[in-house]
């Protein structure tokens, strides 16, 4: 039979309400119950997001492993004396100010930095930067903020600072650039 007015929801709530004060184990049992459902919806709404929350970036040498098959080279077809190190947004970051300052046409430039960058910085922002009139790092890339899969790098050029945002694209070290501003110094 539905509750039709005021009173009868009133009563009704009121009754729902007070069931659980009726004695000590229901009370027990009631709270019981709600602390189970609020751990389980924790648990069900941090799912998604556990990773990202939980990981943090580390730049211990003892978690890094070396990737030897992708070594920069220089310029001049050497080997770069910076090892590639998957695991290490710094390194990234490094590599990508190097193809920053490297005087070369505009299309080439973008083509040397693009295999550095996510997939949305290289559709969207890559194709409308110039490069600058950058000569030399003149500093090591330091980590300013490390979150999960996000990493933020500043690289000290001669003519600015290079703030880098990067983000671990598949979740194993797989850094890449997905923002790329000068920033204060």
């Amino acid at each position: 039979m539905p509750i039709r007015s005021d009173r009868g929801r009133n009563a009704t709530l009121r009754a729902l309400a007070t069931w659980p004060l009726y004695s000590p184990r229901r009370l027990l049992c009631t709270i019981t119950v709600l602390v189970v459902l609020c751990v389980a919806v924790t648990i069900v709404a941090s799912t998604g997001t556990h990773r990202l929350s939980t990981s943090t970036v580390t730049t211990s040498p003892s978690t890094w492993t070396l990737s030897p098959s992708t070594t920069p080279t220089t310029s001049s077809g050497g080997q770069s004396p910076i090892p590639v190190v998957a695991g290490d947004p710094t390194v990234v970051a490094r590599r990508f100010a190097e193809a920053w300052i490297h005087k070369l046409d505009t299309a080439a430039w973008r083509a040397a930095i693009a295999p550095l960058c996510t997939d949305e910085f290289r559709a969207v922002i890559l194709p409308t930067l110039v490069p600058d009139h950058v000569s030399a790092i003149t500093g090591d890339p330091a980590l300013t903020r490390g979150s999960g899969g996000v990493a933020e790098v500043t690289v000290p050029l001669d003519t600015m600072l290079l703030a880098l945002t990067l983000h671990d694209a598949a979740g194993h070290g797989d850094w890449r650039i997905s923002d790329a501003q000068p920033a204060q110094r």
